[in-house]
């Protein structure tokens, strides 16, 4: 199972169980085998951690990377649309005008409030951005008066942020190489692989070989949805592997396979 909470652990015993005897029916490695499946399975929760352009397809070629440059672009854009949805964007010289009458306190025209205040500390913007974020961490669109901002300050703001894209896939990756993942790892990710906690690790047990993957990192709501959903489909492609096995096996050895 997919235990949540601060990060999430994925050390699923009837997916272990289920691998372990499917490896001892047809006489595979069993310690490879599991470790084999776990690390495609961090793979795959990677593929299906956010951002991405589009929803993954559950069938992908050998050695996927788990990332694309349109997927980094959409968690940009993610960014974007959600730091808008809480503040204005004003004209520069309304707000120079609002400063030297109201300074960064909420503005009036007249005896109408106009709005909450102008940012221009970026350590405000961000605290505003984190408070006003769902589970998802999405935001919603602000009803009435916001913040004002400037375009520059708030461009300025959001290549920060941008540099953040990745941060949640880098988790379940790092789990992955741990376990000798042979799919590739783009750029955008492969930067916070030091910033965040994540490991894939094997034991020996008196039940057989065990795979653990641990994923912590901002960003991981979505993730944890689909967990169980990926470890079903693992299996059956782990039936499908063992299958391709036992068919090579079985032409090396000289049997006619249908």
């Amino acid at each position: 199972m997919a235990r949540r909470g601060k990060g999430i652990v994925i050390d699923d015993s009837t997916f272990q169980k289920r691998a372990r005897r499917l490896a001892k029916l047809l006489k595979v490695n069993e310690y490879d085998f599991v470790k084999e499946q776990t690390a495609l399975l961090a793979k795959e929760t990677a593929r299906f951690t956010p951002p991405y352009a589009v929803y993954p397809r559950k069938k992908e070629s050998k050695g996927t990377a788990i990332g694309k440059k349109e997927d980094e672009f959409k968690g940009q854009k993610a960014i974007k649309n959600s730091v808008e949805n809480v503040v204005f964007v004003q004209e520069d010289a309304v707000i120079d005008f609002m400063l030297e009458r109201f300074g960064t306190r909420p503005t009036y025209k007249g005896k109408r409030q106009t709005s909450l205040g102008v940012i221009r500390d970026k350590s405000q913007l961000y605290r505003l951005h984190q408070r006003m974020r769902r589970p998802s961490g999405r935001t919603l669109p602000m009803r009435g008066i916001r913040h004002w901002v400037k375009r520059s300050f708030l461009d300025q703001y959001l290549e920060e942020q941008y540099k953040k894209v990745g941060i949640s896939k880098a988790a379940f990756a790092k789990a992955g190489m741990m376990l000798g993942m042979k799919a590739k790892v783009p750029k955008w990710v492969k930067r916070h692989l030091g910033k965040v906690s994540g490991s894939g690790r094997m034991a020996r047990t008196s039940k057989g070989a065990y795979g653990i993957i641990r994923g912590n990192a901002p960003g991981l709501w979505h993730t944890s949805r689909e967990v169980s959903k990926l470890q079903r489909d693992q299996l059956i492609k782990a039936v499908g592997r063992l299958r391709r096995i036992a068919r090579a096996e079985s032409k090396k050895a000289g049997f006619k396979v249908v």
